[in-house]
């Protein structure tokens, strides 16, 4: 085989590799989009269920405004909101206890609403909305909303 010949083959080579990545780019866009979506929805099932866990047995629940939650359940008091991780940046549900411990519970997470339903003296059903963001723009943000009405409800002391 002749320089020539090697050359002539090395750029044929050259060639359909190019048009073979070329043609597998965007199934890896969509490959990681999937990916995101996944670990998206993970995000939102576990905040969701952090959230749910600890405000369905509350003896009492205080507002902290529209944007954070204090859940009172056998002398603990924990409060929930969204706060910015100094370290990444990234804002994150967090999860606070009274001794001063803070938890994160999901990364990610921009937006954090309660609604209070209540009568005079107690707060009856409490309704979360929670806004997660994926890591990148592949992926649209997931709202989620629900509502939960604490079992163990007893007047605030």
């Amino acid at each position: 085989m002749t320089a020539l010949e090697m050359l002539v083959a090395m750029g044929i080579v050259v060639t359909v590799s190019g048009v073979a990545f070329t043609l597998l780019d965007p199934n890896q866009r969509v490959y990681r989009a999937q990916l995101e979506a996944a670990d998206l929805q993970q995000r939102v099932r576990v905040a969701v269920e952090a959230l749910r866990m600890d405000l369905l047995p509350a003896e009492a629940i205080r507002s902290y405004g529209d944007d954070a939650i204090m859940v009172l359940r056998g002398g603990d008091a924990r409060i929930f909101c969204l706060q910015r991780d100094a370290a990444t940046g990234v804002s994150q549900l967090r999860r606070e206890s009274a001794d001063g411990g803070s938890v994160p519970i999901v990364d990610h997470a921009v937006a954090l609403r309660f609604e209070y339903f209540d009568d005079v003296v107690q707060v009856r059903r409490v309704r979360v909305t929670l806004r997660l963001q994926g890591e990148s723009r592949l992926v649209p943000d997931q709202e989620v909303r629900f509502d939960v009405s604490p079992r163990n409800r007893h007047p605030p002391g």
